[in-house]
């Protein structure tokens, strides 16, 4: 059940808003007058600057000042959406509707919010009066993702018979959809590029037999190539939580970094794209686990140069959910002790190697030493000598490379980019020694693909 707005206890994340509010007004104190489409305009700068958390408490001040504001609550919800705080969203949503009871907008933003929080007999609530109220033809996808989210949702909870009801006759019982034949006809309909229709024989599978998680990925990857980014981000996030397979965990978590990506979320994807690579070791994968790598230095580089902001959408309309993904907690742990016995052992070098795998997967762990190192630099580093070895710069690559393992002495990444550059420049040795310290290098960041590769090329002769 959701908490009541009344009800809910004095989290880290209410406190934190609670002194955002109370810097918000008192920023103001020395107006003659605070106005709410003030905040609702100072709201609207840091939604765009994507400090959403500041942006949440502008917009519920705003709202609380005056609740005639035009969509404060509404951007109120959808920042703390893009905050993580799931909980002040559901609650900001749920006051909109409590003014404005037939705003769908809310409906549907409440329902999603309800799926994220795990609440799912209120999102399906939500989801059915959404599909049942909306008739405005300018929301005809929504409609189609909120379908797809409906049936995406848990199975409800069976509830014993009520007495005064009499089973029905065993003859008078539908027969069981048939899950193999549901899933074939997805298969066949994935192979027309009907996706969207593959999509719902696939969630049928999985209905008709919740223990087919390869339905559900299959799914997922549907809706993925139909477009429908938040439905494949759902699926993918419900595989996640549903199994520990290790194969179909990896290919949800490449999936959902794909997804990550193309929505738009840059740091999540870089956090999923590492994470899949440092675990993908299946044989004939390798080439998955090297564009992950490959993905994640491009996306970081991106980061890191960015020279401005890009344009936001209209906040005071629906908007894609950006739900926080909490990342590996196992192979956070997993990584800590890892580190920890390294330091211990005296290991700098495998340590701050390990720390900086930490950080990149939770940057705010308590467990994090006081300098934590970072890898951003060498990433954006070696993304940016990728990028000229593309663009046939070899000497451009050279500088690149020798900057990356300057920032980051423990990657080995560095030192194949090296190699090759080097043997684009037609220098033989140079190539072939930096070859030679790659496959003396014991980092972690090393693969299959480029083991080989610099194994064939420190064999050759001078």
């Amino acid at each position: 059940m959701s908490a009541s707005p009344t009800a809910r206890t004095s989290s880290p994340a209410l406190l934190l808003i609670a002194a955002l509010l109370l810097g918000s007004i008192a920023a103001h104190a020395g107006d003659d007058e605070v106005t709410a489409a003030a905040l609702v305009e100072e709201g609207k700068t840091l939604f765009r600057s994507k400090d959403y958390a500041a942006a949440f408490a502008k917009f519920r001040a705003a709202a609380d000042l005056d609740k005639a504001q035009p969509n404060a609550l509404y951007n109120a919800a959808l920042a703390a959406r893009k905050a993580g705080l799931l909980e002040d969203a559901a609650t900001a949503y749920t006051d909109l509707l409590r003014l404005h009871g037939d705003d769908l907008d809310a409906v549907y933003g409440l329902a999603e919010t309800q799926r994220a929080l795990a609440h799912y007999e209120e999102a399906r609530a939500l989801y059915e009066r959404y599909l049942r109220d909306e008739v405005r033809p300018e929301r005809t996808d929504l409609k189609a993702k909120a379908t797809a989210s409906l049936a995406a949702l848990p199975p409800m909870v069976a509830r014993a018979p009520t007495p005064a009801l009499e089973r029905p006759a065993s003859d008078d019982v539908a027969p069981a959809p048939n899950a193999q034949a549901l899933f074939e006809e997805g298969q066949a309909l994935a192979k027309q590029q009907k996706y969207d229709a593959a999509a719902a024989r696939f969630l049928a599978a999985l209905a008709a037999d919740p223990t087919r998680i390869d339905a559900l990925l299959r799914a997922a990857l549907m809706m993925r190539k139909h477009d429908a980014l938040d439905d494949a981000k759902a699926a993918y996030e419900r595989v996640l939580a549903s199994t520990t397979a290790p194969e179909q965990v990896l290919d949800a978590t490449y999936g959902l970094a794909e997804t990550e990506r193309l929505r738009g979320d840059k740091p999540q994807a870089i956090a999923l794209f590492t994470r899949y690579a440092d675990n993908e070791h299946r044989p004939g994968e390798e080439r998955y686990a090297a564009r992950a790598r490959e993905m994640a230095a491009a996306l970081a580089s991106e980061l890191a140069t960015a020279a401005a902001p890009g344009v936001e959408p209209a906040i005071a309309s629906v908007a894609a959910p950006a739900f926080v993904f909490f990342g590996d907690a196992l192979l956070v742990d997993q990584l800590v002790d890892k580190a920890r016995a390294a330091d211990a052992a005296g290991n700098q070098d495998a340590g701050r190697t390990l720390w900086s795998r930490v950080a990149a997967l939770s940057p705010h762990d308590a467990r994090l030493p006081a300098a934590a190192p970072t890898t951003c630099e060498a990433v954006r580093e070696q993304a940016l000598g990728e990028l000229a070895m593309t663009e046939r710069k070899p000497d451009v690559a050279v500088a690149a490379f020798q900057r990356a393992r300057a920032c980051d002495p423990a990657r080995a990444a560095p030192l194949w980019g090296l190699s090759r550059a080097f043997d684009a420049l037609g220098d033989k040795k140079g190539a072939k020694h930096h070859a030679a310290l790659y496959l003396r290098s014991n980092a972690p960041d090393r693969d299959a693909t480029s083991t080989s590769a610099a194994t064939w090329r420190a064999e050759q002769p001078d």
